[in-house]
């Protein structure tokens, strides 16, 4: 592998790491590898733990450390690790005994406020964790961090715990919780082992940072890279290196199985666009020209249904024989239409849940996110809300909680 120098010093540094790592470059792989390598080295009571956005995410890893490592060691969501480690047990020490560590947690509008103290004082008051109304401010860990703070009690008890801290996704994280973790390895002194990937950042919506792993320059961490893809062919790896990682880029002198082919036709007005002229012509170029094979299967995309059918009806008119396939409408121009495709999915299928929908969006599936998304999607499980007006109003809320565009026009046969 062409990082495997990477690799083998990830597992060899004792200090703080941050690991930009692709979807399928073996991230979980390495971090569950390097939690077994440290979990060896602790000779005290202490332990590591790992924390990811999801359940789905713990249990992965739980799944792959059960495998080599024996030692116990704790895997929770980021907002379970807050609370049941340091605002439930702490927050009678850190605000006082008014505040109740047997509050109830509720996502509901009525519970939302627009300023720290009003939380606050909901808490004491109520007995009621709420959040904030703006979705990119984080209540939970700002709470968190203030306990940390107030609490010496606190500060001892992850101190006394843990050894490490692994932190999975970490594009996805807001100020808040930047700021949270931080406390951990600056004050605390608690190792960290971050993982994430500034391509994969989709959580901008609800306050996550596109400039977070920007902001660990300044934090003395050892930073790797991993390049090296398990699930996609390595001719893809070396074109997505031509972008994202030009020292990793290879130059082949000898000939390869496969081209990526980028051309460009030089139109010389609206009506030649139009009409493609020339596009016959310069496609045969690279048939004499033995750029292109047709005893092997010959794909073109365009953008526009109209563009691909014109493009069809041009090839075949001079004696080839390609098939037009079609874009659904939902597919043809729409921004974010995956969404809709999700939401039909959702709507008309009995099995299909909100744990589904999360999934297949890449949705945060925090608690929270999925009691806000299901509050307004959850009409559409009912067929007699299957109507325009109220399919265009699911469609619109669900547009501007997730701070999208989607432009869509419902029709009904």
């Amino acid at each position: 592998m062409i990082d495997q120098d990477e690799r083998s010093e990830i597992l060899e540094n004792s200090g703080d790491i941050v690991v930009s790592a692709s979807a399928g470059s073996g991230k979980t792989t390495i971090m569950v590898k390097k939690m077994g390598i440290e979990l060896e080295k602790i000779k005290d009571h202490r332990t590591i733990g790992a924390i990811t956005f999801t359940v789905k995410a713990t249990e992965e890893i739980k799944k792959k450390a059960g495998k080599n490592i024996k030692k116990p060691f704790v895997v929770m969501t980021n907002d379970s690790f807050i609370e049941s480690e340091i605002i439930r047990p702490f927050i009678k020490d850190a605000f006082g005994k008014d505040y109740g560590n047997d509050y109830s947690v509720e996502y509901g509008n009525k519970y939302q406020f627009d300023k720290y103290s009003s939380g606050l004082k909901q808490l004491k008051n109520k007995n009621i964790l709420g959040s904030f109304d703006d979705n990119k401010l984080n209540f939970n860990f700002k709470v968190a961090h203030d306990i940390l703070d107030k609490s010496k009690a606190a500060q001892e008890y992850i101190k006394a715990k843990y050894s490490w801290i692994f932190i999975d996704e970490y594009q996805d994280s807001d100020r808040d919780m930047h700021r949270f973790f931080m406390k951990l390895k600056n004050e605390l002194k608690i190792k960290l082992f971050i993982v994430g990937d500034s391509k994969q950042a989709i959580y901008l919506w609800r306050g996550a940072m596109s400039n977070i792993f920007k902001l660990l320059d300044d934090e003395n961490f050892s930073f790797y890279e991993l390049v090296t893809n398990f699930r996609c062919d390595k001719e893809i790896e070396n074109y997505a290196n031509l972008f994202h990682n030009p020292k990793y880029y290879m130059h082949f002198d000898k000939n390869v199985e496969n081209v990526v082919i980028k051309n460009f036709n030089n139109f010389n007005s609206f009506y030649e666009r139009r009409d493609f002229v020339g596009f016959v012509d310069k496609f045969k170029d690279l048939i004499f020209e033995k750029t292109l094979d047709l005893d092997k299967e010959v794909t073109i995309i365009a953008n526009y249904n109209n563009d691909a059918n014109k493009i069809t009806e041009l090839l075949n008119l001079e004696g080839f024989n390609f098939v037009f396939i079609p874009k659904t409408p939902i597919d043809e121009g729409i921004p974010n239409g995956n969404l809709l495709k999700e939401l039909a999915l959702y709507s008309k299928n009995s099995t299909y849940t909100i744990y589904d929908f999360l999934e297949n969006t890449h949705i945060d599936a925090r608690i929270r996110t999925r009691f806000e998304v299901n509050s307004i999607i959850g009409k559409l499980k009912k067929d007699k809300n299957l109507v325009p007006d109220i399919v265009e109003e699911v469609v619109s809320d669900l547009a501007n909680y997730l701070g999208l565009s989607i432009g869509v026009t419902v029709k009904y046969n």
